[in-house]
């Protein structure tokens, strides 16, 4: 496979938006789509590589797996084990065991089943303060090349035009259950494979078409690339500054990045003026060390977070992005491409190495959950009036989570307003007065429920007391 700079800028393109966003920069409220770029980019760039290999029939299980895991393992447990200890300093002992329990997941590839259990990646509360948060795109793409490349071998003799016809009948099915997910249970749409699947096909049909030699039958000027390109720039840098987490996703709107990101794989090559942008060195520097700064900034705003108490200002943020560069470069010049070096690492040391860095984790991550996060030892540094206070906290977040936060009558992601007033109103007829609104209005309940004992919520964390039906906000609010 010929190797594209323009590909890297690409991917530059994708990383930096999502950092921006993740800094909470409005100018970047939809940058979270920097993600569906990279699953259009990977789908590409593998199904890309296994074609080439399987055409020279050289392709190899073995070898697949081998590469990913010299691509993805090395950089997340160097990024892993370095967040150990200053989760271990600097959070509570509840974050702590949470944190564990996420070094499982991402250990065993199903942090997004983890993060989908428990939390609304746009719904706000201590969503920012989950360190391994952003692993959930690794899981997704993990569990999807465990399925793709065995598929591609048992269906190889049945000729490329059945691949199309399944990958494309496979693309559409998904993308269905996308949008219908989007409205009725949004945040396992978000998160799990068969919702996000199309995406990464969007991928697979761009290498496809480009292997079977089909943008040589079609001959288009000049003009056209250039026009298409650019139109698939536009398409990624208007999603970017126009979704914001009110927007369902994802859905038939995550159409518009993503076939941005197609536009630009198909039209902007190295001879194009677009491609040739995407090809300087600052952009594929970046799309480069990419992988791990996706890993490192995540981790740095959320320690920023749990230290500063508040949200750190723009000029911290700006700092931590450059710190990310620099933690990103290390990671990349002294991890990442040793690993991949055949001469440094063999397969057999790459596997033992992937089985015993796994093994490490689930110990790790098991002996924090088995001691609570450490609480015991960290109350035996604790006053007695810090005690109390830390007794008064866990006792109401407790409250909170069993009185309003999981009550029958706070409006959950998978459900509607239909089904909610179908199931709570109903039981609730005696009330005389009625909370709504989003997670301001749903702090309320608990204390007027306390003392007027006639009060019925009806909030669900942000969905705002408005009855317009606007285009912008998320289904299950309506």
């Amino acid at each position: 496979m010929t190797y594209r700079k323009e590909i890297d800028g690409l991917r530059s393109l994708a990383v930096l938006p999502v950092i921006f966003y993740h800094a909470g920069f409005s100018f970047f409220s939809g940058g979270f789509i920097g993600v569906d770029v990279f699953f259009v980019i990977s789908g590409y760039l593998i199904t890309s590589l296994i074609l080439k290999e399987k055409k020279e029939e050289t392709f190899s299980l073995l070898n697949f797996y081998e590469r990913r895991a010299r691509r993805i393992l090395p950089a997340l447990f160097f990024v892993m084990i370095c967040c150990i200890p200053f989760a271990w300093i600097w959070t509570l002992p509840a974050e702590f065991k949470d944190f564990a329990q996420s070094i499982l997941a991402t250990s065993l590839f199903s942090s997004n089943i983890f993060f989908w259990q428990g939390t609304d990646y746009f719904g706000g509360g201590n969503v920012d303060l989950k360190i391994l948060l952003h692993t959930w795109s690794l899981a997704v793409e993990e569990q999807y090349y465990l399925i793709f490349p065995v598929f591609i071998m048992l269906t190889w003799r049945l000729g490329l035009k059945f691949l199309v016809y399944f990958f494309l009948t496979f693309t559409v099915l998904s993308l269905g259950l996308s949008h219908y997910g989007s409205s009725h249970f949004p945040v396992a749409n978000f998160y799990l494979l068969p919702s996000r699947a199309w995406e990464l096909l969007l991928g697979v049909l761009a290498a496809l078409y480009l292997f079977s030699g089909n943008e040589n039958k079609i001959k288009l000027p000049s003009w056209i690339k250039e026009t298409l390109g650019f139109l698939g720039l536009g398409m990624i840098l208007l999603t970017v500054w126009l979704f914001d987490k009110n927007t369902p996703f994802p859905s038939l709107y995550a159409l518009v990045p993503t076939i941005g990101t197609l536009l630009l794989i198909l039209f902007s090559t190295s001879t194009t003026l677009l491609g040739k942008f995407l090809s300087l060195k600052p952009l594929v520097f970046t799309g480069l060390i990419s992988y791990s700064l996706y890993l490192w900034h995540l981790p740095l705003f959320v320690f920023a977070r749990h230290i500063l108490i508040e949200e750190p200002n723009k000029i911290i943020l700006i700092g931590l992005i450059l710190l990310s560069f620099i933690f990103a470069y290390i990671s990349w010049r002294f991890v990442e491409k040793p690993f991949r070096d055949r001469n440094l690492f063999s397969q057999r040391k790459i596997f033992l190495y992937s089985l015993s860095g796994i093994f490490c984790f689930l110990v790790i991550g098991s002996i924090i959950i088995f001691n609570n996060g450490f609480e015991s030892s960290f109350k035996a540094k604790l006053s007695k009036d810090q005690l109390s206070l830390l007794s008064l906290q866990e006792a109401y977040r407790q409250e909170i989570d069993s009185m309003y936060r999981r009550g029958e009558c706070h409006l959950r992601t998978d459900q509607t307003y239909k089904d909610f007033t179908n199931s709570c109103f109903g039981k609730n007829q005696e009330k005389d007065y009625l909370i709504w609104g989003d997670s301001n209005a749903g702090a309320l309940f608990y204390g007027l429920d306390f003392y007027a004992k006639t009060v019925v919520q009806f909030t669900s964390t942000g969905c705002p007391p408005f009855i317009a039906e606007d285009i912008f906000m998320r289904p299950n609010c309506r």
